[in-house]
């Protein structure tokens, strides 16, 4: 099973790809999309993702409205330009809240996101913590997406 997992921002977009197999979890990549402004851009390198990886869902952060509302509404933006794309594709989209995330891997959601990041790495088995915090928070939406997808894929049936 393999899922890419989506921190949408505003300048700019993580993603990460986790794989189970069996047991044990795996980075297959992470990064950062180039340039979100450019929706054409930004359309044909997440196609390009997608192709590549053939994911079994994408995950993607649910926003949290904090004290910046000029914000939450860019991301949230942002996070409609990004569904409709993977909509097109007719992948399944799971969509966690952070605090959903957190507990998901940490066990507790309201967890430093230094835990959720060094659990997420050692999960993953990462020596290196990643360059930008949008790509380590990506690691982590795909790890949650892939422990619960799945209890989804069964709850389906």
């Amino acid at each position: 099973m393999t899922i890419l997992g989506i921190d949408p921002g505003t300048t700019r977009i993580g993603f990460g790809i986790v794989e189970k197999q069996g047991g044990n979890f795996r980075a297959r990549t992470s990064g950062l999309f180039a340039s979100p402004h450019d929706p054409f851009l930004f359309e044909k390198e997440l196609l390009a993702l997608l192709k590549k990886y053939k994911p079994d869902a994408v995950t993607i952060e649910k926003v949290f409205f904090g004290k910046n509302q000029k914000t939450a509404l860019a991301v949230s933006e942002m996070r409609g330009v990004i569904k409709f794309i993977i909509q097109k594709q007719k992948i399944l989209i799971l969509e966690y809240t952070p605090l959903e995330i957190k507990q998901s891997i940490t066990g507790y959601g309201r967890a430093e996101k230094q835990q959720l990041e060094k659990l997420t790495l050692k999960i993953l088995n990462i020596s290196k913590k990643p360059r930008y915090d949008d790509e380590s928070d990506a690691l982590a939406i795909a790890l949650s997406g892939a422990l619960s997808y799945p209890m989804y894929i069964k709850t389906r049936k």
